[in-house]
């Protein structure tokens, strides 16, 4: 086995360039909907005193719970822009007073939907699909052409809307979210429209949701136009994403965390495993198997896997590097391939309900008991659910050895953060390090 390097940035040469210190300047701009919207609390604030706020407020959750023994705390890493960096948006689609049919986000605590259409969060792609769509989309409601979905009533034929851009290409991907099948050829005109005006919409499609409840997608997803999946670039890695595979928000700050997982993870040698719970579509699998660990990468979502499975093709990696495997990640831990039984490195990287009770289990008794295992890191965009899990962890006897956030979302209260634990059998080998 390589020698023991607790939180070197990198054992070895990487294809990337590594992460520098927080010294980036994002630029001075303001929101003119912010009184309406309320959903970006610290939009139009000084930028600097809003990271340093609410790193220091989720961070006393941690201390609170006397969970910062020992840790080695980072600065957070601010965002590459603070404008113009959101290449993912999820609108609703509701009847309001004044009008029949509206897009756009919930106004905070409520369901009555507000008009983003001059967001200055967004990239410009997908700021200039909302100039185009939403005054289409609301004459039609006018018209009595498409119905906004009730919720009280449970019926309407439009529900959501869902795009994404690669920032590279500005190239968009769509998607309708629709209670049934009836309009298909509105919304296929609809996209010949939006294309006729210059969007770069390569990707279009009707997802089927008949359910009653807040879920955004159902099942089944139609493709009107265009490719089945949006090109995104990161890290030097070309990926495609199908509608129902989840993107980061953020694919400046994405990469950027990646990159660090990959530094973290260094060179490995052979025979070394690592697995990447919640992998996605691959981004994190991906840029640890660069680093020559063999990968298990695991998902609930078999759109994601699909996309995962093709991303790995597409980026010339060897089939018997690297494995992904659709499934509950508590069910998949029961029957890990023999192959794959002894990682010497876990990423975890859940949605913001946490890890699963018995998923939890597992990671205790790994931490507390593995001989192999030299780091589990716990990716998150939950502060609250991070504490809950970490005091469950770090009671095997681990060390939480580092914590660093990232601003994956300026303005609002959130951070995503970089959780590293250090198995018990590993203490008392740690090489200190300071941080680029």
């Amino acid at each position: 086995m390589r020698p023991m390097i607790t939180l070197a940035p990198g054992n070895g040469p990487l294809r990337f360039a590594p992460l520098q210190s927080a010294t980036i300047r994002p630029k001075t701009q303001n929101c003119d909907i912010q009184r309406v919207c309320e959903s970006c609390q610290y939009v139009n604030l000084d930028y600097a005193d809003n990271l340093k706020q609410k790193f220091d407020s989720s961070l006393k959750i941690l201390a609170d719970k006397g969970l910062l023994n020992r840790t080695k705390i980072l600065p957070p890493q601010p965002s590459e822009r603070n404008f113009d960096y959101r290449a993912t948006l999820k609108l609703a689609v509701r009847q309001t007073l004044d009008k029949p049919l509206r897009m756009g986000l919930f106004h905070p605590g409520t369901h009555v939907v507000v008009d983003i259409t001059s967001c200055p969060l967004h990239v410009k792609a997908l700021q200039e699909l909302l100039k185009r769509l939403v005054p289409l989309l609301e004459a039609a409601g006018k018209e009595g052409i498409l119905k906004a979905w009730n919720e009280q009533k449970n019926e309407g034929d439009l529900r959501y809307v869902v795009a994404r851009a690669s920032p590279a290409t500005d190239e968009i991907q769509i998607t309708f979210v629709v209670s049934d099948l009836e309009k298909k050829l509105f919304f296929r005109d609809l996209v010949r429209d939006l294309r006729a005006h210059g969007l770069k919409l390569v990707s279009a499609f009707l997802n089927l949701n008949t359910s009653t409840g807040n879920d955004i997608f159902g099942e089944q997803f139609l493709r009107l136009a265009g490719q089945d999946q949006l090109r995104v670039s990161l890290n030097d890695f070309l990926f495609g994403a199908g509608p129902g595979t989840f993107l980061q928000v953020n694919p400046w700050q994405a990469s950027r965390i990646y990159n660090r997982i990959a530094q973290f993870g260094g060179r490995a040698e052979r025979g070394e495993v690592a697995w990447d719970l919640y992998c996605g579509m691959g981004p994190i699998t991906l840029s640890l198997a660069r680093q020559h660990f063999r990968v298990w990468g695991v998902e609930e979502n078999p759109h994601a896997i699909a996309d995962a499975n093709a991303n790995a093709s597409r980026n010339d990696f060897n089939p018997a590097q690297l494995s992904f495997q659709a499934g509950l990640i508590e069910n998949e831990l029961a029957t890990v391939p023999l192959w794959a039984e002894n990682p010497t490195l876990v990423v975890v990287n859940p949605s913001r309900r946490g890890l699963a009770e018995n998923v939890r289990m597992k990671l205790h008794t790994m931490l507390g008991s593995s001989s192999r295992l030299q780091h589990v890191l716990y990716l998150s965009c939950e502060m609250k659910t991070l504490a809950r899990d970490l005091a469950f962890l770090l009671a095997s006897g681990a060390r939480l050895s580092q914590i660093e956030a990232f601003d994956m979302f300026p303005h609002t209260d959130k951070l995503e953060w970089l959780a590293v634990l250090t198995p018990v059998q590993q203490l008392g080998k740690d090489k200190p390090w300071k941080p680029n």
